[in-house]
Order: C-alpha cells, then sequence, then structure tokens
C-alpha cells in the first residue's frame, strides 16, 4: 500500500485501536499525528505522556510521528489537533476519527452529564474535527476520513449513550461521503471488534469471565487485526465511500442497510398494518440501501 509520506491524524492513539493503526501507519511510511489526551475511558483528561510513548515507538522503528495532547471534543480543539497536524507535516492527507469514550448502565441509571461527555467526545467532536480539516482537504482536492463507530450502534444493552455516539457516526459518514466524493475526499465507518481499554473497563469488566476465556478474547481480538482495514481506509488505493467496514479476529466485512419489499394498500389503517406485519418484515424481498435518494427511490409507484 502506498503510504509514504502520507500526513495522517489518528485520534485516541495512545492506546487500543488508535496506537495499532498509529503504530502501522508509521511503519508503512506515513507521517503520524498520534493524539491522545491521556485520560481514562470516562473523558477525564491527563497528560501527554501516552501520545509521546506511541509517537515515539514510531520514530524508533525510523517513522515519522508527533504527539498532541489536545482532548477532542470542542470547536477549538478541532482547530488546533488541526494546526498541530499542519504545523507537524505541512498538510493532511487524512484523518482517524478513533478517540472515543463509554458511560454504562440501563437507560435510567446514566447520568446527564455522562451522557453528554460521551456525545460531545465521540460523535461531535468527531464532526467537529472533520469539519475543521474539510476545507484543508477540499483545496487540495484529496482526503481520506475514516470515521470509528462500533457493532454497539445495533444494541448491546447497557451501552445507550455509547451505542447512540456512534450510530451518529454512521449518518455523519453516509453524508459526508455525498458531500466530498466530488472533491476526492472519500469517507467511511470503521465498526471494530477489538479487546480495549473500552470493553476492560465495562460492567464486570474482566473479572466477570472465565480467565482462560479472557485471554482468548484478547488473543483472537487483539487491536492490532483491526490495522490493516483502517491503514486501508486512509490509503490511496482506496475507491469505495460511504461504506462501513467491520474489522476484527482475521475477518473483515461490510455493514449495509438493508430495507424489505414492503407492503402497499391506499388508505390502509392501523388494523391494515397489524394484518400484515409479516409482509412488512418479510426479508426474502428487499434491496440494499446506500444513501437516502436510493431509499426513497424504493416508495416509488411498482
Amino acid at each position: 500500500m502506498d503510504l509514504q509520506d502520507q500526513a495522517v491524524i489518528v485520534t485516541g492513539a495512545g492506546g487500543g485501536i488508535g496506537r495499532a493503526a498509529a503504530l502501522l501507519l508509521g511503519r508503512l511510511g506515513a507521517r503520524v499525528l498520534v493524539n491522545d489526551y491521556g485520560g481514562d475511558s470516562s473523558g477525564h483528561a491527563g497528560d501527554i505522556s501516552r501520545a509521546e510513548a506511541v509517537a515515539a515507538e514510531i520514530r524508533a522503528a525510523g517513522g515519522q510521528a508527533t504527539a498532541n495532547a489536545e482532548p477532542v471534543g470542542s470547536v477549538q480543539a478541532a482547530a488546533r489537533i488541526r494546526d498541530a497536524a499542519l504545523a507537524a507535516h505541512g498538510r493532511i492527507d487524512a484523518l482517524i476519527n478513533n478517540a472515543g469514550i463509554m458511560a454504562i448502565g440501563e437507560i435510567d441509571e446514566v447520568s446527564d452529564e455522562a451522557i453528554e461527555r460521551v456525545v460531545e467526545i465521540n460523535f461531535l467532536g468527531a464532526y467537529r474535527l472533520l469539519r475543521a480539516v474539510w476545507p484543508v482537504m477540499k483545496a487540495r482536492g484529496y482526503g481520506r476520513i475514516v470515521n470509528v463507530a462500533s457493532s454497539s450502534l445495533l444494541g448491546f444493552g447497557d451501552r445507550a449513550p455509547y451505542g447512540a455516539s456512534k450510530a451518529a457516526l454512521i449518518g455523519l459518514t453516509a453524508d459526508a461521503a455525498i458531500n466530498g466524493k466530488p472533491y476526492g475526499i472519500l469517507v467511511n465507518s470503521l465498526l471494530p471488534a477489538a479487546i480495549t481499554r473500552l470493553t476492560d473497563g465495562q460492567a464486570g469488566g474482566a473479572e466477570a469471565i472465565d480467565p482462560a476465556m479472557w485471554d482468548m478474547l484478547r488473543a483472537n481480538f487483539a487491536a492490532d487485526f483491526v490495522a490493516p482495514a483502517a491503514a486501508y481506509l486512509v490509503s490511496q488505493q482506496l475507491t469505495i465511500t460511504g461504506e462501513h467496514i467491520v474489522a476484527g479476529a482475521n475477518r473483515v466485512a461490510r455493514l449495509a442497510h438493508f430495507e424489505t419489499a414492503g407492503w402497499r394498500a391506499p388508505g390502509h389503517t392501523i388494523a391494515d398494518i397489524a394484518a400484515n406485519l409479516a409482509a412488512i418484515r418479510d426479508t426474502g424481498r428487499g434491496a440494499f440501501v446506500s444513501s437516502g435518494p436510493e431509499e426513497l427511490a424504493q416508495f416509488m409507484p411498482v
């Protein structure tokens, strides 16, 4: 893959998936801005030591990297991360929006403060950083953006703030992909399956799982298995946009939206819907849809 001298921002790169992606990008010749606020998985900031440790690993292996500890979230922070990347590497070819935090609990148990912090970092932080680098990429007619989402958007229980914030990234990816294509900016989502600091911090954590099972999960769901997909999605060889790629445990797949053929009847009533629910839900007929216009086309008369 051709990543030589490509300038890439990776947020949340002090550990886990971000670190694995940053290290691989460095080995492939990319110049990496290693962003990590050095804090915990709940959104409380720390220092630059985590980011600097990863940047030092990249440099020790012969690569180019700069550490950055700006917390992802605000508009001002997004501008500072963008400016730091431009100051360090002269341009921005790619962005991996990987930074994220977790809040665990039932729907009515998680505090408003925790919910807002998750949305601020996981969704608004990514959105604002995408917006900050967009004019830079647009002016060059080239860019690659990866929004790291999660299968939690499908629901796991006790993760509503996290799942909702990651689902929002899917919508952001789809819309930005349409806007970006004329400018050579390709935008995709990455849904990783990996054992990281966030999974370690979930309710019960490692203590709730048999040690042998935990060892198996760590061996098979290492963050390193996600890094190749992340690297491909920021490469010059990339051709797809607006898609949602699943990666982990030596498997890569695509998550797609499917709409059933449904059921039609003029002037139908509530009772009609109840009576025809099986036809409405029947997945034997239908279509994959990749955009809003494609989905709306399903409503056109047959």
